[in-house]
């Protein structure tokens, strides 16, 4: 691996991860077996139904539904969702979600995916605000409220609630199913 960030477990213990520098995402099964699952090694923006052809411009934040649809967020680019066919168990086509919300200069952090994979929770380092995107509707706005510091750590608590760690500050706070911080 070169340059991991946020891991993320599916429903099998496969582990997901962000290739920073090479742009690629990798699976890494419980045997230790590591494959790319998405990402050409080519660094730069490219939607494609072959996933292995796809470009990723620095994968930051990764998370999986129960599907099994990885959802990945880039350092200078966009949310991207990569699909999985369990029908076949292989992935693709990789898609941009929100396109509107990003950039070539977009600096996107960590994400989380609602189980059901409905809702992508995606952090943003220039303005410290948490984006909430609707999957189906493929359409995204911020949170209200604008953090102290750049929210890094992102989680579900047993209710649904979204919990978020600040980076510099070290606090945390929940962001309940209605939005309230």
């Amino acid at each position: 691996l070169n340059g991991p960030w946020q891991i993320a477990v599916d429903a099998v213990n496969n582990l997901y991860v962000g290739d920073y520098n090479s742009g690629t995402i990798r699976k890494i099964t419980p045997a230790g077996v590591v494959t790319t699952i998405a990402g050409s090694a080519t660094v730069g923006y490219l939607d494609n139904a072959n996933p292995l052809l796809a470009k990723f411009n620095k994968p930051r934040g990764i998370s999986v539904d129960n599907s099994g649809n990885v959802y990945v967020s880039e350092d200078g680019g966009y949310i991207r969702k990569i699909a999985y066919n369990s029908g076949s168990a292989t992935y693709g086509p990789v898609t941009t979600l929100a396109s509107s919300l990003g950039s070539t200069t977009t600096s996107w952090g960590m994400l989380v995916v609602t189980p059901d994979g409905s809702t992508v929770y995606v952090a943003k380092a220039s303005d410290k605000k948490i984006y909430k995107i609707d999957t189906a509707n493929n359409t995204g706005t911020a949170l209200t409220a604008a953090f102290g510091a750049v929210p890094m750590g992102l989680s579900f608590d047993n209710s649904g609630n979204l919990i978020v760690r600040e980076m510099t500050t070290g606090f945390t706070y929940q962001v309940t199913t209605a939005g309230v911080i």
